[in-house]
């Protein structure tokens, strides 16, 4: 691949990810008015008999789009460059230099793993999604363009070394660390599902007419029972089978996703891989690192488990482009914290006026509206829960890494290197003026932190030291 290449089109087979691709874009678009057309559906009785005809149109559209869209796809590989053509109504062609890509992935989905084909996934800084998706490479290709792409981001470049098909390899990797099946089934049961079902219920009530319908349709279930009790513990049953349904059903997904997961550090790249159905090939290099995010929920206090994600420039608004170890025993998570040579952490309270932010308002608000119960009811609800919240919030500093520990129920710890901060804000607001008490907001390419209520001599000595760190530092970290 040292020589320039012709523009090349993608093999037949490609088809498959374009359509999948154009149902992905379409649902993206189209999901907002999910609630309007549920209505639409339901008021408008004479649309009913042309939903065929309706579904019918949209199949042969998104079939068109998708021919256009694999036609008007051309890809060419030069040295140290990779070059796109795509586009239907407006051409568009990409020129990613391999040391601008943030991030090389190789994804093997389950159409095209009986074919040895793969689809190169490439995201250069600052980019709020995957640039570029060639789909349809052989695997040997794909592997190759993927490790010239860290070779050329590799800070030494003499001790990369390739196997057979161009992919890197390392006689002994100096981290690893392997997924069992069994930890495997913990990840789908770590995600709150109860989320899922907060959403589901608010689309399906959020319309008048469909909440009208569905309140129509639990009467006319209740009036087949012949008593009340025996129509709770049906409703009860229902509830119950469609919560293990879901929950059966996140595990299944997570499995999929993250079965067989395999993690290894060689040298400054960290990679794993991971799928069962389709499979997932992500790295990064250490010194691209730009954020820590540790989290722990509460059914992952329960089984004694963490998650780690870990972002590079650009990727905070796209969650699956960040690199994630997604169930992390306390042993991996120590020997993980300590490869990355994360600190324990020292970690510092914040002013005392942070616990009863909010309270007084809403309580007066309850006793506005409602009545002297209420109020008193909220005064002591939001009392507990904000006490836990700035019980949990604290900050640390080492000179090196700046990190933020918050939470209710579960936690949840953010770590930044202070080096690659991109700038600090302190601000006050008219009552923080009044107890001398600030806020600093630190911002890096992947996201921010937020240090409120500090008193206004720290806030000021830490904002020095950051940018003090930040001077500094005069190391590649992008």
């Amino acid at each position: 691949m040292t020589e320039p290449n012709a523009w090349q089109r993608l093999p037949l087979l490609a088809l498959c990810f374009f359509f999948l691709s154009t149902i992905r874009l379409m649902l993206k678009h189209l999901y907002q008015a999910a609630p309007a057309l549920a209505a639409a559906f339901i008021a408008v009785s004479a649309l009913r008999p042309y939903i065929p005809h309706l579904l019918l149109g949209l199949l042969v559209l998104i079939l068109i789009t998708t021919v256009l869209r694999y036609r008007r796809f051309f890809y060419a590989t030069e040295a140290n460059r990779i070059r796109v053509r795509q586009g239907v109504l407006r051409k568009v062609e990409l020129n990613l230099d391999y040391d601008r890509i943030q991030q090389a992935d190789i994804a093997r989905p389950f159409y095209f793993r009986p074919f040895q084909l793969a689809i190169l996934k490439l995201q250069s800084a600052g980019s709020k999604a995957q640039e570029v998706e060639v789909a349809g490479l052989r695997v040997e290709r794909a592997l190759a363009i993927q490790a010239e792409i860290l070779a050329e981001l590799s800070t030494d470049k003499g001790a990369v070394t390739t196997d057979k098909h161009g992919q890197e390899v390392a006689a002994t990797p100096d981290f690893t660390f392997r997924l069992p099946p069994s930890e495997v089934l913990r990840i789908g049961l770590m995600h709150n599902i109860f989320v899922v079902v907060g959403v589901i219920l608010a689309l399906l009530f959020s319309n008048q007419q469909v909440n009208q319908r569905v309140q129509e349709r639990f009467v006319a279930f209740v009036e087949q029972f012949p008593s009340t009790s025996d129509a709770i513990l049906a409703l009860v049953a229902i509830g119950i089978a469609a919560l293990v349904v879901l929950i059966l059903g996140t595990i299944a997904f997570h499995f999929n996703k993250y079965y067989g997961y395999t993690l290894t550090r060689e040298g400054d790249r960290v990679r794993y891989e991971a799928g069962l159905t389709s499979t997932l090939t992500r790295s990064f290099r250490v010194q691209k690192l730009q954020l820590i995010d540790i989290r722990q929920g509460w059914m992952g206090r329960l089984l004694h488990r963490h998650q780690i994600r870990i972002s590079q420039a650009g990727n905070q608004q796209k969650q699956d482009g960040k690199f994630v170890l997604p169930c992390v025993s306390p042993a991996i998570h120590k020997d993980f914290c300590q490869d990355l040579r994360l600190p324990n952490a020292d970690w510092q309270s914040v002013h005392w006026l942070m616990f009863p932010r909010f309270v007084l308002l809403f309580s007066l608000l309850g006793w506005l509206v409602f009545d002297w119960r209420a109020a008193l009811g909220l005064f002591v609800g939001l009392s507990l829960l904000r006490w836990r919240w700035w019980n949990m919030f604290a900050w640390h500093f080492d000179g090196q890494w700046l990190a933020v520990r918050h939470g209710l129920i579960g936690s949840r710890q953010q770590w930044m290197p202070a080096a690659k901060l991109q700038h600090v804000r302190m601000s006050q607001g008219p009552l923080q003026r009044w107890f001398n008490v600030s806020n600093l907001t630190v911002s890096t390419a992947a996201g921010h932190l937020q240090l409120p209520y500090l008193p206004t001599a720290v806030a000021e000595t830490l904002q020095q030291q950051l940018l003090r760190v930040t001077r500094d530092n005069y190391k590649r970290w992008m």
